[in-house]
C-alpha cells in the first residue's frame, strides 16, 4: 500500500459477509487501533527440521499477566505451510521498522489474488515471534505445538522469548 504504510497481515476468508461481521464486531469493540493488544497474534517458527519455513499463527484474547492463576482461554491456530521464508521475513523486517502493522480480513476466491478489505483494518503494535523451542509451557503458542504434538527440545533457561 505504499512506503509509508505498515505492514499487512490478513486473515482468509471464504465468506465475505462472516469477514465483514468479524472485523466490524473488533472495530467496534476495540476501534481501528488496539492499543491494549486486546487481540493477540503470535507466530511460531522452526518447528520442523523437514519443513523448516512452515509457522504456526495463533489468534487469541490478550493474555493474562499474572502468571500465578490458571486461565483458560480460547484460541484459533493454523499451519502455515510457506515454500520459504521471504514473505514472512518481509513482513517482520517491516514490522521491526515501524512497530506496528495492519491486521486486515482477505476474501479468497479459490484462485489468483486474494482481495484485501483494506477499509476493515485494524492497527496493531503487539506481536508475539517465538523460535519453538523458546516457547514456555504458559505461552499461548504452546497450544498450538501440544494440540499438533509437537514436542520441541526447549533452549536451557528458556522461560518464553519476548515478542518481536
Amino acid at each position: 500500500m505504499g512506503p509509508d504504510v505498515p505492514p499487512m497481515l490478513a486473515f482468509m476468508f471464504r465468506d465475505r459477509e462472516a469477514a465483514e461481521a468479524i472485523f466490524q464486531r473488533w472495530r467496534q469493540r476495540f476501534g481501528t487501533v488496539d492499543r491494549d493488544d486486546e487481540i493477540y497474534i503470535g507466530i511460531v517458527r522452526r518447528f520442523s527440521a523437514d519443513y523448516p519455513a512452515h509457522y504456526g499463527m495463533v489468534v487469541t484474547s490478550k493474555l493474562p499477566l499474572d502468571g500465578d492463576h490458571l486461565s483458560t482461554i480460547a484460541s484459533r491456530s493454523l499451519t502455515m505451510e510457506a515454500v520459504d521464508d521471504t514473505n514472512l521475513d518481509r513482513f517482520l523486517d517491516v514490522y521491526r521498522k515501524t512497530g506496528t502493522y495492519l491486521l486486515m480480513p482477505a476474501i479468497w476466491n479459490g484462485g489468483g489474488n486474494p482481495t484485501f478489505l483494506k477499509t476493515h483494518y485494524i492497527l496493531k503494535r503487539g506481536l508475539g515471534v517465538k523460535e519453538a523451542m523458546d516457547v514456555a509451557p504458559a505461552d499461548a503458542e504452546m497450544g498450538f505445538l501440544k494440540f499438533r504434538g509437537i514436542n520441541v527440545p526447549r533452549r536451557h533457561g528458556a522461560g518464553g522469548a519476548a515478542g518481536t
